[in-house]
């Protein structure tokens, strides 16, 4: 099987950072954090971890991480990715982002850029004398509400769901049973998401059909579940560890 084309799209390390928190989860750390925030390079694909109690201090993390970039590798972050939580969209942090510049998109190149040098014109609507046509921007949207029949009418979300389907019965997935008498089946859904490159433009769309796992009532649908997930990161650690003490690799499909 062919491998995908790489979807990094950043040249230089620290060009690009993507930036999320995890938590708070119930059971604490040994020092009593709760959740943490992780930094990834898109470039080097290196991974940093920041343990906190409380997800008001992300700035702090961040306005530390960006010093040590510069003072150790000299050198400045030109991006940083997130889904704009509350915890990276705030008061602090359009202060800190502020004085590092603003991305700005220009209606006449169509090239976004970042500059510190930006006068807003609050009162001036910035598509009101220009034509949509000229602007290459993908202007459709994810489905929202409604998401079935709204997709059902979009050719691109039509695509995204048969390669779904196809992908599930390749794999298979699930196979076909008897529902048992006295029992309700589980019920499924669909997820839609737009992938976008670091410049903003499309790259493809996704669908994802997912189990509604709610309405299941423990010991009574299900006893246990198990499903593991393992970031990349940590294999490639394992593949390391391997290296090094000569192990042998196996593999195993689990049990029932």
């Amino acid at each position: 099987m062919a491998f995908q084309l790489s979807s990094i799209k950043s040249i230089a390390p620290f060009q690009l950072l993507h930036a999320d928190v995890c938590g708070p989860y119930k059971t604490a750390t040994y020092r009593g954090s709760h959740c943490f925030l992780t930094i990834v390079d898109d470039y080097t694909r290196a991974v940093w971890t920041f343990l906190m109690k409380y997800k008001s201090i992300v700035m702090q993390h961040i306005k530390g991480f960006f010093a040590m970039i510069e003072n150790q590798f000299d050198a400045k972050v030109k991006t940083l990715k997130s889904d704009n939580g509350t915890e990276f969209i705030n008061k602090e942090s359009n202060e800190f982002f502020s004085s590092k510049g603003y991305k700005v998109y220009n209606l006449n190149t169509h090239k976004t850029q970042i500059s510190r040098d930006v006068i807003f014109h609050e009162t001036i609507f910035p598509f009101r004398y220009a034509s949509l046509e000229m602007l290459d921007i993908e202007l459709e949207p994810r489905p929202s509400t409604n998401v079935e029949s709204q997709a059902s009418k979009s050719q691109k979300w039509q695509q995204a769901m048969n390669k779904e389907l196809k992908v599930l019965e390749k794999t298979g997935t699930w196979e076909l049973k008897s529902l048992p008498k006295g029992k309700q089946p589980i019920g499924c859904k669909w997820v839609y998401k737009i992938k976008r490159n670091p410049d903003g433009t499309v790259e493809r769309y996704k669908a994802r059909l997912v189990a509604k796992g709610y309405t299941q009532v423990e010991e009574k649908d299900y006893n246990e579940s198990f499903s593991p997930v393992a970031k990349a990161v940590t294999v490639r650690i394992l593949f390391a560890l391997a290296t090094c003490s000569t192990w042998l690799p196996s593999a195993s499909n689990g049990y029932k």
